[in-house]
């Protein structure tokens, strides 16, 4: 197996791949809810948590066949296991995973059983955010040109306050004259 690392230093590792449609795509920090029934996912689950420390990926199905190269990668924030018929057979895994980073996924492996009863595992690298590769189009680093942008918001919001300000004194004064004038 023969695996192109990305334009990062990060190692390249196995991860657990749990499948979602492009239309369950989450941002750094966002979390979801997941009911695992199928004896596939608990075996994912099993595997993640005591191979990979409980980090998974979010594998994005691309149609008609595929997945994207680029993931979120989960950490299994909580969990709790229901026992007994609930509903999606004998035991259920309810769990929160919640997005910690993002990869490039370089490798997929499909489970020697078939996919409908095993689960996909891959190679990826880790993307970290990289301050060095923050270069806009302006040739300013992003965090510059966010800072001058807050600071021309503040500038802004501060001159709204200021034109509302004269707006409620000259409202004032006119009332105060209208109030003279009436009693002349």
């Amino acid at each position: 197996m023969v695996l192109k690392s990305g334009d990062t230093d990060e190692p390249i590792r196995e991860i657990c791949i749990l499948p979602f449609p492009l239309t369950d795509v989450l941002l750094q920090g966002e979390t979801k809810e997941l009911c695992l029934y199928e004896e596939r996912f608990h075996q994912l689950f099993e595997k993640a948590m005591t191979d990979h420390a409980g980090i998974v990926a979010m594998g994005f199905i691309a149609p008609p066949s595929g997945m994207l190269q680029g993931m979120p990668l989960c950490e299994i924030e909580n969990f709790r296991t229901m026992e007994g018929d609930t509903g999606f057979g004998n035991t259920s895994i309810l769990a929160t995973i919640r997005v910690v980073g993002k990869a490039m996924l370089l490798d997929v492996r499909e489970p020697p059983e078939g996919i409908s009863l095993g689960y996909m595992t891959g190679w990826c690298q880790e993307n970290p955010d990289d301050d060095t590769k923050n270069i806009s189009l302006f040739g300013k680093d992003n965090k510059i040109i966010y800072s001058e942008v807050v600071g021309e918001c503040e500038e802004l919001f501060d001159s709204v306050a200021d034109l509302k300000d004269s707006i409620q004194k000259l409202e004032e004064e006119k009332e105060s004259k209208a109030l003279k004038k009436e009693r002349r």
